[in-house]
């Protein structure tokens, strides 16, 4: 996730424009036994996410993270009973655990994800989408007040930042590219 944000934000910061979009999950918000390494994984791409946000924000470029329950996909089928075996239960077991904590109570959708990150791409307000992580649909955690008030800086708050050191991820002369 680090290096492809990096390579393709040589080209958008060059442009004025850009949309990044990292697909973590929604134990980057919170986490379950067992998960401690995709857990922290997870954590990083949305730490990530929000510091890159930042950096390039006032460049016409946003960056969002995606981060969906339990999405059943061909690694999922291969590992998941492993998984589940080493926390006790069947891999059908485990995914019930998962989907309760869903809004919808079933695992996410690969076309949800992707119709989420069109959205993101397309819609008219994607503009003014950035430096959010999107849990989808779980009734785990619902942003608090404080989590929507400082979910992008204000233009010259950013735009501050900007000016007192150069992004860390977009690469060197950055700083040359924007003026």
């Amino acid at each position: 996730t680090f290096w492809a944000t990096r390579r393709a934000l040589q080209t958008m910061l060059s442009a004025r424009w850009g949309r990044v979009i990292n697909i973590s999950s929604v134990e980057g918000k919170h986490g379950k036994a067992v998960f401690a390494p995709y857990t922290a994984a997870k954590h990083a791409i949305n730490g990530m996410t929000k510091s890159v946000a930042r950096e390039v924000g006032t460049s016409g470029i946003t960056v969002n993270a995606i981060c969906p329950g339990l999405v059943i996909t061909d690694i999922i089928r291969q590992n998941g009973p492993a998984t589940a075996a080493t926390m006790g239960m069947t891999f059908d077991e485990m995914v019930a655990m998962f989907s309760k904590d869903s809004a919808v109570e079933r695992p996410v959708t690969v076309p949800e994800v992707a119709a989420l990150a069109v959205l993101l791409v397309v819609s008219e307000t994607s503009t003014d989408t950035t430096t959010t992580t999107i849990v989808m649909p779980t009734r785990l955690e619902t942003p608090s007040a404080s989590e929507i008030a400082h979910s992008s800086a204000a233009p010259a708050q950013a735009e501050a930042t900007a000016v007192r050191r150069p992004p860390l991820i977009a690469g060197r002369n950055t700083e040359r590219r924007r003026k």
